[in-house]
């Protein structure tokens, strides 16, 4: 995976969600709605270490539907239906 892909991730994923940076030695962010702690996503500083598989495993969803999320023909709203289909969305109190 390019830098590229990992930076649109990111920023598609910044429009409906907040997204809090970790300082640490990886590309460390934690997807929140509000106060409630959805995933996270990590990646390492170095370009070679970009691997789609744990992105996507992170996301909870397959490679193919990480690229469609990339190429944005997977919106964050398919996202979130896919993530409660797998009950992997944070129970509503």
């Amino acid at each position: 995976m390019k830098r590229s892909d990992f930076s649109k991730i990111v920023k598609k994923l910044k429009e409906n969600f907040i997204l809090k940076e970790d300082g640490s030695d990886h590309i460390d962010y934690d997807i929140y709605l509000g106060d409630v702690l959805i995933t996270h996503i990590r990646t390492s500083h170095s370009p070679k270490d970009y691997q789609d598989q744990f992105i996507a495993r992170n996301l909870h969803i397959s490679r193919t539907d990480l690229n469609k999320f990339i190429r944005c023909t997977l919106s964050n709203d398919d996202w979130v239906k896919i993530m409660k289909q797998k009950s992997k969305w944070p129970q509503e109190s």
